[in-house]
């Protein structure tokens, strides 16, 4: 009898193990694309997708979202090019050439506000020539 009832557990526990490995390895559970350097595995059950490439002799999987968000992280980077010590020199004597025309402007400006420029005086109206002395005329 005790043999028996260790066949009996001995069963059930593969029985037990067998149903998630069954599961596991169910066809059709995995769809896979293939693309540049690998493949994409899609779990059709939990709709996770992995990118799939080969490093060495060993293919590795990386869950895709990891993958969108290191390229999404990349691209925000900002590519930032210093400007060299020449144009750093180049802007800064532009700055000083505009506002020194600036100053100058600006003086100008007060020394018309302080001693305005009079007025030039009117033109003498153009004298007329003289005239004849006149004739009474008899009527």
């Amino acid at each position: 009898m005790r043999t028996l009832t260790r066949q009996v557990l001995f069963l059930a526990a593969c029985v037990g193990f067998a149903g998630p490995l069954a599961a596991q390895d169910k066809p059709g559970r995995y769809t896979m694309t293939p693309t540049d350097g690998g493949f994409v595995r899609l779990d059709t059950e939990t709709g996770a997708v992995s990118f799939c490439s080969r490093k060495d002799t060993q293919w590795f999987c990386e869950p895709a979202n990891d993958i969108a968000r290191n390229q999404a992280a990349q691209a925000a980077k900002p590519q930032v090019q210093l400007p060299s010590e020449q144009e750093i020199d180049r802007a800064i004597d532009e700055l000083e050439r505009l506002f020194k025309k600036y100053r100058e402007r600006l003086r100008e400006f007060d020394r018309s506000i302080a001693s305005p420029t009079p007025s030039p005086a009117p033109a003498p109206a153009p004298a007329l020539p003289p005239m004849a002395p006149s004739q009474p005329k008899s009527l």
